[in-house]
């Protein structure tokens, strides 16, 4: 984020960490990540985004977050993501660096792994199952709830540069 404020890094990762956090936990709660949680993450960006970003840089983000849009809607259309995760992801899209594209698919794509792993496991502990019986993303064995993956993934990958994590 060289092109950037210093500070600009700290101000994306601090208003994109509870939009990250909300849509993980009513995923996992309620298999629903709310339309109010994507429409902050989009307004979030698009204030930021005009703060932060040279002109140029912040319209190619917003035309890659309507291209997500597209891209997910169609894979909406046919039943392989749910509505929620359609638009989470054109949101969260925005906050991706052009250049670090593919470094964010490898996040996403490990984070996501991790998160399934541990859904599944936690899901399988007898001792959980008083905690998890109630989360209608353990009652439901067909769908997993992506937002848990790309909650995390877009915290994860906006913490990079501040925290010095491996990317």
């Amino acid at each position: 984020m060289e092109w950037m404020p210093e500070y600009a890094p700290w101000a994306f990762f601090l208003i994109a960490l509870p939009f990250g956090l909300i849509a993980t936990y009513t995923d996992l709660r309620y298999m629903k990540i709310l339309n109010t949680t994507v429409i902050g993450l989009t307004i979030a960006f698009v204030i930021t985004g005009v703060i932060f970003l040279p002109f140029t840089e912040y319209l190619l983000r917003l035309l890659a977050g309507f291209l997500v849009l597209v891209a997910t809607f169609l894979l909406f259309q046919i039943g392989a993501i749910g509505g929620g995760d359609a638009k989470f992801a054109a949101a969260m899209a925005m906050f991706v660096q052009r250049h670090e594209v593919l470094s964010f698919l490898l996040i996403l794509s490990i984070i996501t792994l991790l998160v399934v792993s541990i859904h599944w496991l936690v899901g399988k502990l007898s001792f959980a199952k008083p905690l998890t019986d109630k989360w209608d993303s353990w009652s439901d064995d067909r769908k997993f709830p992506m937002g848990f993956g790309f909650g995390l993934s877009l915290i994860y990958y906006l913490a990079v540069p501040l925290f010095g994590l491996p990317a």
